[in-house]
């Protein structure tokens, strides 16, 4: 896993009334997000 190097982040969706998490994963060396993904049914889904 890369919780180490990145971070966890959960939405609540308004709407739907239902959450899900992201996983932001950042390099320190640029300090910008190279991949944020919705984790699904232990998928990790690019978008």
């Amino acid at each position: 896993m890369y919780q180490e190097m990145g971070t966890w982040i959960y939405f609540k969706d308004i709407k739907e009334g239902q959450g899900f998490w992201l996983f932001a994963l950042t390099f320190f060396s640029s300090r910008k997000i190279i991949f944020f993904g919705k984790i699904e049914s232990e998928k990790i889904i690019e978008g």
